[in-house]
């Protein structure tokens, strides 16, 4: 009879209970929490998006399916109010960054961005880049 590797174990507790469980579930079988990513465990990647308005302005949001969530803004029912009735909405940028706690600090970062910053599209991903490697850092 084989007994159930450790490593599923783990993923399962961690997909059923949440990211919290990981350090739990790591220290229980002696793995180091880097031993298992957050896709090996079945937890989504998180994506940062910046989005032009119809009306020319930026939005700035996160989710684990950025398609999904254009689709919610665009119905209006679970989308941002402050995209409700400046649509169309075109994708002007977007990136996986890991986690949500790193997404949610860069797109605070960007969020702190002038108007003239979010439309130089050409700098985007270097910006976007040293600002995810400044937000890993301090994590």
């Amino acid at each position: 009879m084989t007994s159930t590797p450790a490593y599923a174990r783990i993923a399962v507790a961690i997909s059923s209970h949440g990211p919290s469980v990981l350090r739990i579930c790591c220290q229980n079988t002696r793995l180091p929490p880097s031993a298992l990513t957050a896709a090996e465990v079945g937890m989504p990647d998180w994506s940062v998006y910046l989005l032009r308005c119809g009306d020319g302005t930026f939005y700035t949001g996160i989710a684990t399916d950025v398609a999904r969530r254009i689709g919610e803004h665009e119905q209006g029912k679970r989308g941002a109010k402050y995209l409700r009735g400046r649509g169309p909405f075109e994708i002007v940028y977007q990136r996986q960054v890991g986690n949500r706690s790193v997404a949610t600090k860069v797109e605070h970062r960007i969020k702190q961005w002038s108007r003239i910053e979010k439309q130089n599209v050409a700098e985007l991903p270097a910006r976007i880049d040293a600002l995810l490697n400044e937000v890993r850092e301090a994590t």
